[in-house]
């Protein structure tokens, strides 16, 4: 407290580093694969957000997978087609408790980009972008 503010104006403001683990919980946020594909269907258009990611830490599809379950994002399945695999991921945000699902499209390994895409579909559209940006530290191994 500041005895230099008057009473009742004493707010502080500060910075703290916001890791993805901090954002999702650990215990609920994996999907059954049986219920996965239905609940993509059903969120589109505001619910999603697209992008793409340079410069990952690793394009090995196995090592993303284990850096993101560490990051509490599950993985769900895996889909190649065209060279690309395309995995399919799932988390739940703490507060309010909703599910978030992920989808990182890796291009084919003889391509020689060292990048991803990253669409992220969750019915909590305020925290679609900031899921999105989280992924994508994470693939960079930020």
């Amino acid at each position: 407290m500041n005895p230099a503010r008057p009473k009742g104006s004493n707010v502080s403001y500060g910075k703290i580093q916001l890791h993805l683990e901090n954002v999702l919980s650990s215990t609920k946020g994996e999907i059954p694969k049986k219920d996965y594909i239905g609940k993509w269907k059903g969120l589109n258009g505001d619910q999603e957000t697209n992008g793409k990611v340079k410069n990952l830490s690793t394009m090995d599809a196995a090592q993303i997978q284990t850096n993101l379950r560490n990051k509490n994002v599950f993985w769900i399945a895996s889909r190649e087609e065209n060279g690309q695999t395309r995995m399919y991921l799932s988390a739940r945000v703490m507060a309010p408790s909703k599910e978030v699902l992920v989808e990182v499209t890796l291009p084919p390994p003889t391509s020689g980009i060292n990048g991803a895409k990253v669409c992220v579909r969750t019915e909590h559209i305020p925290v679609k972008s900031l899921v999105a940006l989280l992924v994508q530290h994470c693939l960079q191994g930020n």
